[in-house]
């Protein structure tokens, strides 16, 4: 983050929010909490460090139980749907995409000047397999 004018030493503790979606829209996590950034002596851009958690249902992010045996079920060569992608079928890529998690981390937009702040948006990392193979 920076600041408009270089001054004295300063420390601005700015709110941020970190919400999980499920399936990219509905919000079935949200934490608030607040990063201190510090600006050193004679400097116009600071330094902070925060740290976000969220706790998710395993239940939203299981495959059902019928989804997961098409996806992981054996298939033979000569097989009729053998070489067809499960994924390629739409009640399939459906259900996979409903239990898709994404974690953001984001500054109210009237922390500070959205132009100097930057965030992360990335897949919600899974301890474990959604489903067993």
């Amino acid at each position: 983050m920076s600041r408009r004018e270089a001054g004295p030493a300063r420390t601005v503790t700015l709110p941020y929010y970190a919400t999980v979606l499920q399936g990219g829209t509905a919000v079935v996590a949200k934490r608030l909490g607040n990063v201190a950034v510090t600006f050193a002596e004679g400097q116009v851009r600071g330094t902070g460090r925060g740290q976000a958690s969220a706790y998710v249902d395993r239940a939203a992010a299981t495959l059902p139980a019928d989804i997961q045996e098409r996806i992981t079920r054996k298939r033979k060569a000569g097989d009729q749907d053998a070489a067809i992608d499960p994924l390629s079928i739409p009640e399939v890529r459906a259900a996979v995409s409903a239990r898709q998690l994404r974690a953001a981390c984001r500054l109210p937009a009237d922390a500070g000047n959205s132009s100097n702040i930057t965030s992360d948006d990335r897949p919600l990392r899974r301890r474990r397999a959604p489903f067993a193979s």
